[in-house]
C-alpha cells in the first residue's frame, strides 16, 4: 500500500531537482486557459461564436497540453524530462488522445450534474487518464478509460485524503491569488499525480502477481490431489480384483457339500471295498 507522506516527499524532491523548467510546463496551459476565458468575456458579453470557438480551442490545444504536462512529470521523476514532452499530446495519435481527454471530462461533467459525489467520484476514476495517455500513446480512447478505472479501483478514499493534506496549500494560492498556484501548488501537485501513477502501477501489478501466484499453487494443489484420488482408485481397483480372483479360486460351501456327497454308486463300491477287505484280513491270520 503507497503512503501519503512517501508521496509527497519523494514529488518534492523531484520538482526541486529541476524547478524552473516544471513551473515553465505548467504555465503555458495556465496561459493559454487565461487567453481562452478573455476571448469569451471579450466586450462584456457572451456570444455563441466565441463560446464554442473557446470550446473548440480548449478541445484542440489545452486538453493535449494536459497530457504534455503528464508526461513530463513521468519523465522528471526518471530524470529525463524535457520541455518537448509538452507537445506529447499532439504527436502520436492526436486526435484519438484528445478524443479520450475530451470522453473523461464529460462523463465527469455528466456525473456531476446528477450531484456533488457521484461527480467526485467520476473525477478520481478518470484523474489518471492523461498519465495512461502519456505513458502510452498508442492506447485506445476506451483502454484508456478502462485502464485509469481500474488503477483507481479502491484507490479514491486514499486519494480523497492525499487531496485533503494538500489543503493548506490550496488556501496558500488562494490568499496570494494564484501566484503561489503558478510557482509552486500546481507543478507540486502535478509530480504529486505522477509519484501516485506510478504507487498506484506498483501496487496494482504486484497483487496481480500475488493472485497469479496463488491460483497457480491451488491449481498445484488441486491435480496433487487428483492424481492421489487417482492412485487410490486404482489400487481400490486392484485390490477388488484380487478378492474377486481369490474369491474364485476357494470353492463355495455348495460345491463343497457337492464334492463331499458321494453317489449311491460310489457308496455300494465303497462298502465292497470295505468288506473285500474285511475277508481278506482272516485269510492272511489263518
Amino acid at each position: 500500500m503507497w503512503n501519503r507522506v512517501e508521496i509527497r516527499k519523494s514529488a518534492r524532491e523531484v520538482l526541486k531537482r529541476n524547478y524552473w523548467e516544471s513551473v515553465i510546463v505548467y504555465m503555458i496551459p495556465i496561459l493559454i486557459g487565461a487567453a481562452l476565458q478573455l476571448m469569451v468575456y471579450a466586450r462584456g458579453s457572451l456570444r455563441a461564436p466565441m463560446i464554442l470557438g473557446a470550446v473548440a480551442l480548449w478541445i484542440l490545444i489545452v486538453l493535449p497540453l494536459r497530457i504534455g504536462r503528464a508526461a513530463y512529470a513521468i519523465h522528471n521523476r526518471e530524470g529525463k524530462a524535457k520541455l518537448s514532452d509538452l507537445l506529447c499530446g499532439f504527436r502520436d495519435g492526436y486526435g484519438r488522445k484528445a478524443g479520450a481527454m475530451v470522453i473523461s471530462q464529460a462523463l465527469i461533467l455528466l456525473w456531476s450534474l446528477l450531484f456533488i459525489i457521484p461527480g467526485c467520484i467520476a473525477a478520481y476514476t478518470y484523474m489518471l487518464v492523461p498519465y495512461v495517455l502519456a505513458e502510452d500513446p498508442q492506447i485506445s480512447i476506451f483502454d484508456a478509460l478502462k485502464r485509469s478505472r481500474k488503477l483507481m479501483n479502491c484507490q479514491k478514499l486514499d486519494t480523497f485524503l492525499l487531496h485533503l493534506s494538500y489543503t493548506g496549500w490550496l488556501l496558500l494560492e488562494i490568499i496570494t491569488f494564484g501566484i503561489a498556484g503558478i510557482f509552486w501548488v500546481n507543478p507540486y501537485l502535478s509530480q504529486i499525480h505522477a509519484e501516485l501513477f506510478d504507487a498506484v502501477k506498483k501496487e496494482k501489478a504486484a497483487k496481480a502477481e500475488q493472485t497469479a501466484a496463488r491460483l497457480s499453487k491451488e491449481t498445484a494443489t488441486q491435480a496433487k490431489k487428483e492424481q492421489v484420488s487417482g492412485e487410490e482408485k486404482e489400487e481400490i481397483e486392484i485390490t477388488e480384483e484380487e478378492l474377486a480372483m481369490e474369491a474364485l479360486s476357494f470353492p463355495s460351501e455348495d460345491e463343497a457339500a457337492a464334492r463331499e456327497a458321494k453317489s449311491p454308486a460310489e457308496e455300494e463300491i465303497a462298502a465292497k471295498e470295505a468288506r473285500s477287505l474285511t475277508e481278506e484280513e482272516p485269510a492272511d491270520e489263518e
